[in-house]
């Protein structure tokens, strides 16, 4: 039975930290750059759950936590594991790897630039 979301509240809260230091926004949307981050990270959550098995939720949630740790194989290992599994996208099998793995890796390297832009503070 779907809860209607799959990311916690925390991995939320970490991604919207992450977005909102590593995209630019130009204009208008500099002012409401959280609230738009926000937005985009419920929509996110909420049709995600549509294709993503509540079995996945504690994992996908576990790879930010590495990543936030800077554990990457570690994250790669489990996203892996997700992309050869179960979650039903629509389309092309090899589409659907793909895009799983390239939004991981795209995630994964603002985290990386975010974590190391903190460690030279």
């Amino acid at each position: 039975m779907s809860d209607g979301k799959f990311l916690t509240k925390e991995t939320k809260a970490f991604l919207s930290d992450v977005l909102s230091d590593e995209i630019k926004f130009k204009g208008f949307l500099r002012i409401i750059k959280r609230q738009v981050i926000n937005i985009a990270l419920n929509m996110v959550n909420k049709y995600g759950d549509k294709y993503i098995p509540d079995k996945f939720d504690p994992q996908i949630n576990k790879i930010a936590v590495l990543c936030g740790q800077g554990e990457w194989t570690e994250a790669a290992a489990i996203v892996g594991k997700i992309a050869d599994g179960e979650i039903d996208l629509p389309g092309d099998k090899n589409l659907k790897t793909k895009m799983l793995i390239n939004g991981t890796m795209f995630l994964a390297s603002l985290i990386e630039n975010w974590i190391d832009k903190k460690r030279n503070k």
